[in-house]
Order: structure tokens, then C-alpha cells, then sequence
């Protein structure tokens, strides 16, 4: 899998990499579809489908939260930075990079040695460990009736 990192970040010819590439065509193209009203030089209104989407430039946000959980700009971000003729590169986290990526990979990691190899000290080795003895059942815990007393 590191090798397969190394390898696809090495040889790319685009400015990001893999999954980070095909998000941006993707929001790229589902852009083309939105309205752009600008309400200040960085915050502007999307309008897309009947929604509004509020997207802020300066702080890297949109109301969709797209744009700051992928750190990539959401399809909204796109629609604003087509029409104010911005490149989309700085929007973008450099985590998606292949320069981040070749310096991620630089340093070979080692997998650890068979179990059989292992240095363990002999009070963790027999020290026993047994799992809770009550289980707490998943979802809301049942209403429970009050007396009227």
C-alpha cells in the first residue's frame, strides 16, 4: 500500500491526488447548475435547486460544510470562484498535494516482526484481562413509568 502511495504521487501530472482530483471534476461539473449573487467581496450566495447556500471565501466555509470538512471546495465554492474567474488551487488543503504525499512517504516503514519474536515482560504475558460483565444494549435506553405516589 505505501509503495502504491509513492508510486501514484510520483507519477501524477495533476495538481492533486487520486479521490481529491475526481472530487473537484465532480463538483466542477455539478457547478455549472448554480446561480451566483455576490452580498461582499468574499461572502457570497448560491443558489442551486430552490437552496441557498451562503459561501465565504476568506474563511474557506459554506453552509453545505463541504468546503471544511473535505477541505476542498464544495460544488457552491466552485460556482463562486467560476464567477469571480479565481483559480481554485489555493481553496484547496495541501494534504491532497503529491508533493505532501511523496514527503509522507519518504521514510519506509517497517511492519512488525512475527508475534513469536516479540519481547514481552512476563507480568503483561500472564496478566489476564476479561471483558465487562454487562453488555449495555445499543440505541435509547427504554422509557421507565414513574409510580404516582
Amino acid at each position: 500500500m505505501e509503495f502504491q502511495n509513492h508510486t501514484s504521487a510520483s507519477t501524477t501530472f495533476t495538481t492533486h491526488c487520486g479521490k481529491a482530483q475526481e472530487m473537484l471534476a465532480e463538483n466542477e461539473e455539478l457547478s455549472l447548475r448554480m446561480t451566483v449573487v455576490a452580498t461582499s467581496n468574499y461572502v457570497h450566495s448560491v443558489r442551486h435547486e430552490g437552496e441557498t447556500f451562503i459561501v465565504c471565501l476568506e474563511k474557506k466555509t459554506c453552509t453545505c460544510r463541504r468546503f471544511q470538512v473535505d477541505e476542498i471546495p464544495c460544488s457552491h465554492a466552485w460556482a463562486v470562484l467560476k464567477k469571480k474567474f479565481l483559480d481554485p488551487e489555493p481553496y484547496c488543503s495541501d494534504l491532497y498535494k503529491p508533493n505532501t504525499l511523496l514527503v509522507t512517504y519518504a521514510n519506509p516503514m517497517n511492519p512488525l516482526p512475527d508475534r513469536k519474536d516479540w519481547n514481552v515482560p512476563a507480568y503483561v504475558e500472564h496478566e489476564i484481562v476479561k471483558p465487562p460483565k454487562f453488555k449495555k444494549l445499543p440505541g435509547r435506553p427504554p422509557k421507565k413509568l414513574r409510580d404516582k405516589t
